[in-house]
């Protein structure tokens, strides 16, 4: 069962810092890393504290701000 969804904010040696869908802060501790995972990524967590991957609404966050950033330019 799915929790919530995370955005990764930045990664720790032990940790990663995320934010929720409310903007709160959540440290997340974890032993292994997946080599997807990185700033940006959007994660979720089951009830064991396992980390799931969404590449789909990751692709979709980082297409809207790659988009956003070209309008600045």
């Amino acid at each position: 069962m799915v929790l919530n969804f995370l955005s990764v904010d930045k990664i720790e040696k032990d940790y990663l810092v995320c934010e929720d869908q409310n903007e709160e802060v959540k440290i997340i501790p974890f032993k292994k890393l997946s080599e997807d995972i990185s700033e940006g990524t959007i994660i979720y967590l089951d009830n064991l504290g396992n980390i799931k991957i969404d590449k789909e609404k990751t692709q979709i966050r980082r297409d809207i701000i790659r988009r956003l950033q070209n309008q600045v330019e």
